[in-house]
């Protein structure tokens, strides 16, 4: 954001200094240089003023709360008093400074003879009104660029605190996810190991780091909005071998992955509720035709995921995914995918089937 108004800034002034070189430039055809660059610098002075009075005092405290009347008047007598005090400045000037053209660096030579007739030409009132009238559209012009920046900078400030709000609701989110973390998978993993311990089976140091491993994803690589999609897979194989010391015979897990590249980035823990309670509510732990089947497919535009579990469990219907619902994992997507991305949930009396899809493009 601090970047934002710098760069703003800078244009600004950038802008400022164009239209004031124009400004003598312009004056320097008709006027010596000298007066040119105090009328150059009288308008640049009063356009600017007026140009910050409307963003910063009338627009915020008339035009926003709908005040348009009060607005319209205000806005009227400052042109008006602009436009005075331009006048009065320049009578000013004049008393104190020769303005026949002694010299005009960006003029013609012949055009000198014909300064004082212009002059004079000036004094007439038809030639006071005409300038009159230019000097009030230039201001309105003013005016004018004015709202119209107002407008753009509300509607950039106003984007950039959408981001930031979604910024802030997907860390808040994400730490919700960590919070749900299942005790009660923490407890039976850490009660198999031990189990394994007592029985000083060889895997029990592979599975105590297993375990750890995927703490250790959880609690702290998982503060990016993205990861590489080898962690969340890694993550995955951890819990699927943690899972299978429930029982001591082989459950009916089924693993297909396709990934197209390892460095592909997802967002962390994305697919972990679905797989959650697809164990739980599967019943393979005791065997049988119970199943439960993971198919992750992944390439630089399609993300593809589809797990099966067979239900034992009637109030499979009625449970929430993984402990933090369904709708809550439809907001996440929202808010990092937009419409690029569908959930499909199919539920038999046999099996419950959930398809992820999201377009990464």
């Amino acid at each position: 954001m601090k970047n934002f108004f710098k760069n703003k800034n800078t244009v600004l002034i950038l802008s400022w200094l164009v239209y004031y070189i124009v400004l003598v430039v312009f004056y320097s055809n008709t006027f010596n240089l000298n007066s040119a660059l105090f009328r150059a610098s009288q308008i640049i002075i009063i356009h600017a003023a007026l140009f910050y009075i409307n963003v910063l005092i009338l627009m915020p405290h008339f035009l926003d709360k709908k005040k348009y009347v009060l607005y319209f008047i205000l806005t009227l007598s400052i042109i008006i008093s602009a436009i005075a005090l331009m006048y009065f400045s320049i009578s000013i000037f004049l008393y104190w400074q020769d303005v026949l053209p002694h010299r005009k660096p960006f003029g013609k030579p012949e055009d000198i003879e014909l300064a004082p007739l212009l002059i004079r030409e000036r004094a007439k009132l038809p030639g006071i009104s005409m300038r009159v009238f230019r000097h009030f559209s230039s201001i309105v012009v003013i005016i004018l660029l004015s709202i119209i920046y107002k407008l753009i900078m509300e509607n950039v400030i106003r984007k950039r605190r959408e981001v930031n709000l979604k910024n802030e609701y997907l860390e808040t989110e994400m730490k919700f996810l960590k919070s749900q973390i299942n005790p009660h998978f923490l407890f039976n993993a850490l009660n198999n190991i031990y189990t394994l311990v007592r029985l000083k089976e060889n895997k029990a140091p592979d599975m105590l780091m297993r375990l750890s491993n995927m703490l250790r994803y959880m609690l702290y690589e998982c503060n990016e909005e993205f990861v590489p999609i080898e962690k969340e897979i890694q993550y995955v194989e951890n819990y699927i071998e943690l899972q299978q010391l429930k029982t001591e015979y082989k459950q009916n897990i089924n693993v297909n992955l396709t990934i197209s590249d390892n460095s592909l980035r997802v967002p962390p823990l994305l697919i972990i509720p679905f797989i959650e309670n697809s164990f739980k509510h599967s019943g393979i732990e005791k065997g049988g035709e119970n199943i439960v089947e993971i198919e992750l497919n992944i390439s630089k535009t399609i993300f593809y995921f589809k797990i099966t579990n067979s239900i034992v469990d009637e109030s499979f219907s009625k449970d929430k995914v993984g402990g933090i619902g369904l709708e809550n994992v439809k907001r996440r997507l929202e808010l990092l995918y937009g419409d690029s991305f569908s959930i499909d949930v199919k539920n038999t009396k046999q099996q419950y089937i959930v398809v992820l899809k999201i377009n990464l493009q």
